[in-house]
């Protein structure tokens, strides 16, 4: 008897969670085109996008070796600001992240086995506000929104490179050379 409560609890649990789960579900989300920006850079157009959620203001990079800074919040009518021309000596952008909170984004520019750099650039104007050296292909930037320093006005830039474990040799991977 004890036995068959358990089985009639374990099921009715069942029963309830499953009704629960599925009256909860909700439609699974669906990405709408609503416009597109048009670099006008062809193929040497478009590449990674940061958008900073308070306000829409974005940046571009362009592989061309420029990033554009757009206005965004209409996003039915992309704006783009201006352009700002990267130096492109070493290598082109890679990435490009906006501060969520001042006037400055963040680019990266390398090229594979190359030594690289990040700059800072002013949202407003497009003006070089400093660089530094970086590891070797840096291919991704990201700014912490709650550490202090550098403010885009005064202060020294400051970089921490993020050391990766290799994944050569797992299963799946290959390395570029190799593909």
């Amino acid at each position: 008897m004890k036995r068959s409560r358990w089985i009639a609890l374990a099921c009715m649990t069942t029963l309830l969670f499953s009704d629960l789960a599925v009256a909860d579900r909700k439609a699974a989300p669906q990405l709408v085109l609503l416009a597109t920006y048009d670099t006008g850079l062809g193929l040497e157009g478009s590449e990674i996008i940061s958008i900073r959620h308070t306000d829409g203001i974005a940046a571009l990079t362009n592989v061309a070796g420029s990033v554009d800074v757009l206005d965004l919040s209409n996003p039915l009518q992309p704006l783009r600001l201006h352009r700002v021309e990267i130096d492109t000596a070493a290598a082109t952008p890679n990435s490009v992240a906006v501060h969520p909170h001042h006037d400055y984004f963040l680019v990266v520019i390398g090229a594979p086995g190359a030594t690289g750099s990040v700059a800072a650039y002013r949202l407003s104007d497009g003006a070089l506000l400093g660089s530094a050296t970086v590891g070797i292909q840096p291919d991704s930037i990201a700014i912490a929104p709650d550490l202090t320093g550098f403010n885009g006005v005064a202060a020294e830039l400051l970089v921490t490179n993020v050391a990766l474990p290799s994944l050569a040799g797992l299963p799946g991977l290959q390395h570029g050379a190799d593909r």
